[in-house]
């Protein structure tokens, strides 16, 4: 009877240590939360400092016009490519710079929307962390490497599957290398996901920090503030030139079950089939 009550009173002993560890824990997150104070947003001044403009900014000072005009900015480092098979029968690819082995640690680079581990900003943060010392492993989303992708479906704010993959294949074959992350605009929202979801794992994942930039935290109101007047006109048309194209390969994939097809494309007149084939949208799509 005396070891019962002994072991019941060191259970809620446990529990009340356990509660207050959690409080403490609560507290100390809901001030590190209330830290961060919002700012207005200023963009950058272009044309020689003579004005400010957001539209300035995003197309000429991340890069866009160049690329559309030139291409892709040169690299000035070297990387290696690999591709990892995924437990849905997928693939993604990644390339890791060639310094691993000496860096101070490695910064996995999640790129944006419809970009690729080609694109400029990938390319200036890259560079820029390889001249700190550390090493890069740059990802590509699913579809965004040149290659089509194996299964229905695509990358989205929250798809952070690979991500998972990834981490804990580089810590399982770099023990002792500490791992950070850096994404911007969609690639932001996978990093903050991501890390939201390994919580304290982080420290058994050798994960030390990460930074992020330009993160559409309000996808909605991201979409309402896209999709209208000269933004519309600019940025949306040119995300819905690749995501169309994206769109119909997963259509592809999709066709191949009976079901599917007969929710998605039965309806479309026999002569318009005949025309269409599998490269057109059945139905007509909003991001």
């Amino acid at each position: 009877m005396l070891t019962c009550v002994l072991l019941v009173r060191l259970v809620l002993q446990l529990l009340l240590l356990l509660l207050s560890t959690l409080l403490v824990f609560s507290m100390n997150a809901k001030q590190i939360a209330r830290s961060f104070q919002a700012s207005n947003f200023e963009s950058a001044k272009g044309l020689f400092g003579i004005f400010t403009n957001c539209h300035y900014q995003t197309i000429v000072g991340s890069e866009a016009l160049r690329v559309k005009l030139i291409g892709n900015i040169p690299r000035n480092f070297q990387t290696s490519s690999q591709r990892f098979e995924t437990r849905d029968s997928d693939f993604f690819d990644v390339e890791f710079s060639d310094n691993i082995e000496t860096s101070l640690g490695v910064v996995v680079v999640l790129h944006g929307l419809e970009s690729s581990t080609k694109g400029p900003l990938v390319t200036k943060m890259a560079s820029s962390f390889i001249n700190a010392g550390f090493a890069v492993c740059l990802m590509s989303f699913r579809g965004c490497n040149g290659d089509d992708n194996l299964t229905q479906g695509a990358y989205h704010l929250g798809f952070t599957t690979d991500v998972h993959q990834l981490v804990e294949y580089i810590n399982n074959k770099y023990p002792k290398l500490n791992i950070y992350l850096s994404g911007f605009s969609l690639g932001g929202n996978v990093c903050l996901k991501y890390l939201s979801e390994i919580g304290e794992n982080c420290i058994k994942l050798n994960c030390k920090g990460a930074v992020v930039t330009s993160v559409p935290f309000d996808p909605v109101a991201s979409q309402h503030k896209i999709d209208q007047g000269f933004n519309r006109f600019v940025y949306s048309e040119n995300f819905l030139a690749t995501l169309k194209v994206l769109t119909r390969i997963s259509l592809t994939h999709s066709l191949t079950h009976p079901l599917t097809y007969l929710l998605t494309y039965s309806h479309i007149p026999p002569k318009a089939k005949s025309r269409a084939k599998v490269s057109v949208v059945p139905r007509k799509v909003r991001f």
